[in-house]
């Protein structure tokens, strides 16, 4: 009869090594799935929807692009991932630099901040990944950095077919001789002419296309514009771009801007 070997004592070792680790780990999922809670009416996850607007102008209230003062809105869900309509959701700020009425959600801005205000969301004893609100002086006029520029096409390589950024830059100049730049606030953009909309579209500077974008810290915004020449009616064309600042549903001074780009072909 055939002799059976032994494990090594090399091996033995080692698997006694693992064994407490083993049951440690069969010990936590079994406490883990011991503490799971089911109940459909409890609070698993929140979220904050879509904050209205980037920024808040001091001593205002928070507000949409069309210039209502608009609340935040939270949702809570179950463990199946319902969402709950019958638990109370508590805002509230995390720095100082804006009022937040924790029942109703109304954000009102404070004095004006370096660095945003972070927003959070309650409910259940859980809280949200905070958002957060630029609080900044109202915007009160916007200019043009560049406002006409020439594009010169390729029909054989679309890379070349993006222009510049048509940049504005949005202030809050309130009478002084030094205005400040206005960073967090939308600006949105649209092409008047010509009417083909495949001809020419707004893009970011990804090139994906993009009508809207936000001020930076220096208080600018931009746009491009992708041509498709082989919709051209002639060699040499021109696209008419608009855009547009709002405060309160209102133009400020200045909008909107009016951009030309030249296009002629590539020599």
């Amino acid at each position: 009869m055939r002799a059976r070997s032994l494990p090594s004592p090399r091996l033995t070792r080692r698997a006694l090594a693992l064994l407490p680790l083993t049951l440690v780990a069969c010990t936590a999922l079994a406490l883990g799935c011991a503490d799971i809670n089911t109940d459909p009416q409890s609070v698993a996850s929140m979220g904050i929807d879509t904050i209205p607007s980037p920024a808040v102008v001091t001593h205002d209230s928070l507000r949409d692009t069309l210039g209502v003062a608009r609340p935040l809105h939270a949702t809570a869900y179950n463990p199946q991932g319902d969402a709950l309509t019958n638990v109370p959701i508590r805002f509230l700020a995390a720095d100082s630099g804006a009022f937040v009425d924790s029942a109703t959600g109304y954000v009102i801005g404070g004095n004006v901040r370096s660095t945003p205000v972070r927003i959070i969301a309650e409910a259940g004893g859980l809280q949200t990944m905070a958002d957060t609100v630029w609080v900044v002086p109202a915007p009160d006029s916007i200019v043009a950095q560049n406002p006409s520029d020439t594009l010169a096409y390729s029909l054989s390589d679309s890379t070349l077919n993006v222009s510049s950024g048509f940049v504005v830059k949005v202030l809050h100049r309130n009478g002084t001789a030094t205005p400040d730049p206005v960073r967090g606030w939308i600006v949105s953009y649209r092409i008047v002419a010509p009417a083909d909309t495949l001809l020419a579209q707004l893009v970011g500077d990804n090139g994906r296309g993009a009508r809207v974008d936000t001020t930076a810290s220096d208080g600018t915004a931009s746009r491009r514009i992708r041509v498709r020449p082989i919709r051209l009616g002639a060699s040499t064309d021109s696209v008419i771009v608009e855009a547009m600042v709002r405060y309160r549903g209102v133009p400020i001074s200045g909008a909107p801007l009016r951009f030309v780009l030249q296009v002629k072909p590539r020599s």
